[in-house]
């Protein structure tokens, strides 16, 4: 599991590269479905639930959240 999200990141690192810019947006889609992925997985017991998880899920959904608002404020201030 925790080699499937480093891979995860180290594609997200490699688009932000390619691109020459935050993407924000793309971080918060990668990191919110991580979460979501660890969750489903420990419902259908396919992982073992732990503390681990928990710490994980919600690094993850922080991280989420502040990139989707890093997005949400990019696109405003381009409005303006």
């Amino acid at each position: 599991m925790p080699i499937l999200l480093l891979l995860f990141e180290a594609a997200l690192a490699v688009y932000r590269i390619r691109q020459g810019k935050m993407q924000y947006k793309a971080a918060a889609l990668v990191r919110g479905f991580a979460a979501l992925l660890i969750i489903v997985l420990a419902a259908f017991s396919v992982i073992t639930w732990g503390l681990r998880y928990y710490a994980l899920v919600i690094v993850l959904v922080i991280s989420a959240a502040v990139n989707a608002t890093m997005a949400w404020r990019g696109k405003n201030e381009k409005i303006k």
